[in-house]
């Protein structure tokens, strides 16, 4: 059994590489100390000066000098710095009192002293897969983190904002963690990258017959290329040696246009259809970015067990109504169950029901509302009030759903993108 000391309090000092950076509130710990003393002892390295650094205990040595006492119990132990370090971290991943990034922080200091990856597996007892997802966030900018994590930030969020590879783009995200608008922003991100990822090679392909241009006066469209989309091969115009062909960027599009000796009433109808090419591009894409947002919270709804109550109040009004629940899309349950529609659609589809009847439920109801083309505009770009997709939210809102500030934007009309009615 280790012999236990009683050390003077002023020559305890807390480690200078403990993960944990913030103790913590104290006080009630400092006011049970004042009543019964110390419980447990701490355990501690010798240190220079003789003084004696703290390895397990630091909570306790806060609150004991809060208290003012004199000494503390603790148990003198020989250990290597890394082995230190991974002593505190186990113990306050043991005591859930880490966040992920101070545990991050834990593991990165074990790997610089020189640690391997199957060292810091055995000593805090964590997956490597856990490991390197928690290590790999120190690639983030560290205030935002803190400061998302503050806001409520789970691990999984911080790591699907790690599968994006552009470190730009997951900052950027990062700093919308723990509000409505995370899900769109992290899906606006991926498409980001993926048009990053297309554009030199569409750019490259129009460049074979073609020149930007920053104005599209006197132009004749041709055609759009959505960056997007996965680039093909772009055939030559035949009249392309007789006429001259132009390409402008404009939002997640490339336009085609050629030369044409227009009017200027020609010239201004061309810019009108210009601009609502754009404005029309950019509001599907939001419908598309949104529908992503709106079917990823139901499929976050199978982790939540009080979803009845709102699901039988939301179906009990769906009945009542004048059209009721016309149909559910079978398509959609399976995707959202991720279940196949097969000969074995309708028992795996029971089963489901029978482990989560909530969830499944929620799927049934939602499939009956929502739908991939619904949207608050019009071909022209002009806004255009959807009760059908009101109804959807007002569902989702009952499941707790919180709409971005953007979707709020499209559903009252006030997004900029809509064009304003003369």
């Amino acid at each position: 059994m280790n012999q236990i000391f009683q050390i003077g309090i002023g020559k305890l000092k807390p480690h200078p590489k403990n993960p944990r950076t913030d103790v913590g509130d104290v006080t009630e710990l400092a006011e049970s100390i004042k009543a019964n003393g110390i419980f447990q002892n701490l355990t501690v390295v010798k240190s220079d000066n003789d003084t004696y650094t703290v390895v397990i205990g630091h909570r306790r040595l806060a609150a004991a000098k809060v208290a003012g006492l004199q000494e503390l119990p603790c148990v003198i132990s020989e250990m290597d710095e890394k082995t230190q370090v991974a002593t505190m971290l186990s113990e306050n991943i043991q005591r859930s009192s880490l966040t992920v990034i101070e545990e991050a922080k834990g593991f990165q200091m074990m790997f610089d002293l020189g640690a391997s990856m199957k060292e810091v597996v055995s000593k805090t007892g964590l997956s490597e897969s856990t490991v390197r997802k928690r290590t790999k966030l120190l690639e983030l900018d560290y205030d935002a983190v803190c400061e998302a994590s503050e806001r409520g930030a789970t691990l999984q969020d911080f790591c699907e904002v790690n599968s994006l590879n552009d470190i730009r783009l997951r900052n950027d995200v990062l700093k919308d963690i723990g509000t409505p608008n995370f899900r769109a922003s992290l899906e606006k991100a991926k498409t980001a990258e993926v048009i990053n990822r297309n554009k030199p090679e569409i750019i490259e392909q129009l460049e074979r017959f073609a020149v930007k241009t920053n104005t599209t006066d006197g132009l004749a469209f041709v055609d759009s290329y959505y960056l997007f989309d996965k680039p093909e091969i772009i055939p030559i115009p035949a009249d392309a040696g007789h006429l001259e062909y132009f390409y402008a960027e404009n939002g997640h599009y490339i336009y085609l246009y050629k030369e044409k000796l227009k009017t200027l009433e020609e010239i201004k109808a061309d810019k009108r259809a210009d601009d609502i090419r754009f404005r029309r591009n950019e509001l599907e894409e939001l419908q598309v970015v949104y529908y992503k947002c709106r079917i990823e919270f139901i499929r976050s709804c199978s982790e939540k067990k009080k979803v009845i109550s709102p699901v039988l109040n939301y179906m009990a009004d769906l009945f009542c109504s004048e059209k009721g629940l016309i149909g559910y899309s079978e398509e959609l349950i399976a995707s959202l169950l991720g279940i196949e529609r097969d000969s074995d659609y309708e028992d795996n589809l029971r089963r489901k029901y029978r482990d989560n009847p909530e969830f499944v439920m929620v799927c049934m109801i939602f499939s009956a509302l929502e739908g991939e083309h619904l949207c608050y505009f019009d071909n022209d770009a002009t806004y255009l009030s959807n009760v059908h997709l009101d109804k959807v939210y007002g569902f989702l809102c009952k499941l707790g759903y919180e709409m971005s500030d953007e979707e709020k934007l499209l559903q009252n009309g006030e997004h900029e993108l809509f064009i304003k009615g003369a």
